[in-house]
């Protein structure tokens, strides 16, 4: 959607963090290796250079397999099969050795296999172990750090772990940070636990340095992957983790800057209420943090859904095309969210959906479902062939109640289905559709309706609907679907003004009053503006017919200088000029 743009911003952001990591505690920096960048890896061969000052080359071992593909981040793969990484050139050079606080960090992405796996370790080999550190995962799936000198200063076991789990399947920002005896965790910039070791162990033999297994009793392999590693002779502030943590994901998929991180009612510490963001550029893939992304499924034939762009797309290079035939997308497993009506993380903060629409003719008219929950449908999106409209639906008492707003057929139009459960400042839960980010319909359901709550199924399907998640698809929707974002919250309509100006590239500054009369004399045709909770379009002489049959009657004309009479919705108009 907005390839170009995000190219520009990769490569300033490249550049960038090549002075973010050459300032933050470059004097102890003494390995860094990163996937994403050409100068750590150019695609081939078997040595990741060393990024920092020290050197410390790695040679890649057994099967490790570099990726750089369209639908994840550039990384390393280890299969869990005797893969790893080695130092080079031994010893490793500047190492912590002789030093009482260090730091670790990791870039990884781990798949649910209840096994340990060596992360990153020094000092332990066939022939020697006796001052040494491992940074691992362990079974419980949990971080883990323990390091030898004459016995064990932080411990192989459940005193020495983080809280949070490493194996589901997402991209997490890792660190620990040793300081004497006291070890902290910190997860995507978040300090998660605090450990502490029996004895200070300083001495660690710099002959050995491992990513990936215990190459000393050749097990305990890594099944996973890696974008980037470090090592600092420092023990990092907090400040330092998350500013390393912000960094990690400024090189990597973010959204662009119209896409807000969170809406009117906040989110649970250290969270955003955006749960996912979908461009479909060239693929499903979700482009915020942890990008979970999504899978094409089509039961039944061959032809599943697609990306597609050359002149398809509303925004950027390409959108999902979905042809109406078994067609479904399946969003990542860990983008959940619900009305947002319940208890716990989403208790009173309400759901919003926002997304470009193009629905195509199937011949019947009957309601097709954009975005459905896939069990016990406690909310869904349709486009109605019938009376073309696309419905937002809630299921309060189990019985279907909505709003709804026109949709033409084969053309692009902007929707966002909000579920507000302070009723705009009252107690009442209330349903709003908005198209081109202008409300067209709302529903009181009144004080804590009834809704089935189902936080056990853990997939959104977009397309159709699967009976309990996994049947055939049913009632599926023919057309595009583009720049699709999800918040478990509640935006407000600047914000949602926000997501429609910025994904169809138009100016929002050009459009004014004076006095009672809309002007905009340096607007392009098409530019937009929120004036007073009204969105008043830019037109000229060629547009402001189409925009008329279209219902958009909050126009500024100063651009239309003439115009012979015509007929807009049964409705005469003759020459138009500065007003209309």
């Amino acid at each position: 959607m907005y390839k170009d743009l995000r190219n520009l911003l990769l490569l300033f952001a490249f550049l960038l963090s090549l002075f973010v990591n050459a300032g933050q505690n470059s004097n102890n920096l003494v390995l860094y290796f990163d996937a994403s960048n050409s100068l750590s890896y150019n695609g081939s061969g078997n040595t990741i250079n060393d990024l920092s000052s020290s050197n410390n080359n790695l040679k890649m071992k057994g099967g490790v397999t570099f990726v750089n593909s369209s639908n994840d981040i550039p990384h390393f793969n280890f299969d869990g099969n005797g893969d790893y990484l080695k130092i080079k050139n031994a010893p490793f050079a500047n190492s912590p050795n002789g030093l009482s606080n260090y730091t670790i960090i990791t870039k990884l992405k781990i798949p649910s296999n209840n096994s340990a796996s060596y992360i990153m370790s020094m000092g332990r080999s066939s022939s020697f172990f006796n001052s040494e550190f491992i940074f691992y995962q362990r079974t419980n799936g949990k971080a883990g750090f323990w390091d030898y000198h004459n016995g064990l200063g932080f411990r192989d076991n459940s005193t020495s772990q983080s809280n949070a789990v490493l194996d589901d399947n997402t991209w997490k920002h890792v660190a620990f940070v040793k300081s004497g005896t006291v070890g902290k965790f910190y997860i995507n910039g978040a300090l998660d636990a605090t450990v502490n070791a029996a004895k200070n162990v300083t001495s660690l033999n710099s002959n050995f340095f491992y990513i990936g297994g215990d190459v000393r009793d050749s097990n305990d392999w890594l099944n996973g992957k890696i974008a980037s590693a470090k090592l600092y002779t420092a023990a990092l502030s907090a400040s330092d983790i998350l500013s390393d943590y912000n960094a990690s994901n400024a090189v990597l998929f973010n959204p662009p800057g119209y896409v807000p991180l969170q809406g009117v009612n906040g989110a649970p510490p250290g969270q955003t209420a955006l749960k996912a963001y979908y461009p479909f550029d060239t693929n499903f893939s979700d482009l915020y943090p942890p990008y979970y992304g999504g899978n094409a499924d089509a039961a039944g034939n061959n032809n599943n859904a697609t990306t597609q762009g050359n002149g398809f797309q509303k925004v950027g290079s390409g959108a999902l095309s979905l042809d109406g035939q078994d067609d479904v997308l399946t969003l990542g497993s860990g983008v959940w969210f619900d009305l947002g009506a319940g208890s716990g993380n989403q208790a009173a903060r309400g759901m919003t959906v926002s997304f470009w629409a193009k629905p195509i003719a199937k011949g019947s008219n009957n309601p097709w479902l954009i975005l459905s929950h896939p069990k016990d449908e406690t909310f869904q999106i349709n486009f109605n062939e019938g009376d073309k409209k696309i419905y937002f639906l809630t299921k309060p008492g189990n019985t279907w109640t909505g709003v709804s707003a026109p949709a033409a057929l084969n053309e692009w139009a902007h929707f966002t289905a909000v579920y507000d459960v302070n009723g705009g400042g009252g107690s009442d839960h209330v349903m709003k559709i908005y198209k081109n980010a202008s409300i067209q319909a709302t529903v009181s359901l009144g004080v804590n309706p009834s809704h089935v709550t189902d936080n056990t199924h853990p997939n959104i399907h977009l397309g159709a609907i699967r009976t309990n998640g996994s049947g055939t698809p049913i009632e599926e929707f023919k057309g595009g679907v583009d720049d699709l974002a999800i918040w478990q919250d509640v935006l407000n309509q600047n914000q949602i003004f926000q997501m429609f100006a910025g994904g169809a590239g138009v100016a929002t500054n050009t459009i004014y009053f004076d006095g009672a009369t809309c002007k905009c004399p340096n607007a392009t045709v098409g530019d937009v503006a929120l004036i007073n909770g009204t969105v008043y379009t830019a037109v000229d002489n060629a547009t402001i017919k189409y925009e008329l049959d279209r219902g958009n009657y909050n126009l500024c004309t100063t651009l239309v200088t003439q115009m012979t009479g015509g007929i807009a919705n049964g409705a005469y108009y003759g020459l138009v000029t500065s007003t209309f």
